[in-house]
């Protein structure tokens, strides 16, 4: 049985407001390391890119999971966190050992694509 329509639509005008706000922050990263933080951290910048994609699919992801629990499908959502979880160490793992800091945001992001992939599959 599909979803009925307002619950699909009001999920994408969520995932569309919610990356709003991070483009913003990409472009403006500069501004923002300046305001927020010293100097030494504008070596950061170049994590913010990745990091704000990953914060946006996790969003739209976490609102798919939710509707898994409204449905009462609760073994289907402790799956999908189980195996992000498990994703993410494994990632992270990997990648933070290749790539140095920009492999944690590279394997946030690869896994909450992944998370938001399964959990429109299911």
């Amino acid at each position: 049985m599909s979803e009925p329509r307002h619950r699909k639509s009001s999920c994408n005008a969520s995932c569309i407001a919610n990356g709003t706000p991070h483009l913003a922050d990409t472009f403006l990263r500069y501004i923002v390391i300046q305001i927020l933080f010293s100097s030494e951290f504008f070596d950061m910048e170049s994590l913010f890119a990745t990091q704000m994609a990953a914060e946006s699919i996790k969003i739209c992801g976490f609102l798919l999971g939710y509707i898994l629990m409204a449905k009462a499908m609760t073994k289907k959502y402790v799956y999908l966190e189980i195996q992000n979880f498990v994703l993410l160490l494994g990632l992270n793992y990997f990648l933070v050992k290749e790539y140095g800091a920009i492999g944690s945001t590279i394997s946030f992001l690869l896994a909450y694509s992944l998370y938001l992939i399964m959990a429109l599959i299911l």
